[in-house]
């Protein structure tokens, strides 16, 4: 069966890919294509606006938040910042993760009436590995932390 983007019966997996698409003002075939396009991007010459809008596709298409940063070298400091600049940057994280969320919980729905033991197991592994994924964050050094509380004079 072809995708059809203007179908009224779109699954959570289409419907995600369409709003990844639209924010990154592209066409997107599937998850393995827009992974293709962010492992041709040359990172270093993108602005950080520029990578979360990738940011949100992945989130979209269900990878998890510290997955989709980490694809797109971001550390965790400078998408809560980026999240914190405005209220539409807010907005845009949390629905591009509640459609991933979507996404996976209609996967797992699926599976479990065949096995319901792996589909436990997945949520329960996921949520592990959420968690020990954030204890290995780096710590990277974030002089602007410092500068904001006023710890730190700025160069002149």
């Amino acid at each position: 069966m072809k995708f059809d983007p203007n179908s009224e019966n779109l699954t959570p997996q289409e419907t995600a890919l369409i709003k990844a698409a639209e924010e990154m003002n592209m066409q997107l075939r599937s998850r393995a294509h827009l992974l293709s396009v962010i492992d041709a991007l040359e990172l270093s010459k993108e602005s950080t606006d520029v990578k979360m809008s990738y940011v949100l596709a992945l989130l979209s298409v269900g990878f998890s938040a510290v997955r989709a940063r980490k694809r797109l070298g971001l550390h965790k400091k400078t998408v809560d910042s980026w999240r914190q600049r405005n209220e539409d940057n807010r907005v845009r994280y949390m629905e591009a993760k509640s459609r991933g969320e979507l996404m996976l919980e209609e996967t797992v729905l699926l599976a479990a009436q065949r096995d319901p033991e792996w589909a436990h197991k997945v949520l329960v592994d996921r949520d592990k590995e959420k968690d020990d994924l954030e204890d290995k964050d780096d710590e990277t050094y974030d002089a602007s932390v410092f500068l904001k509380k006023k710890k730190v004079d700025p160069l002149e």
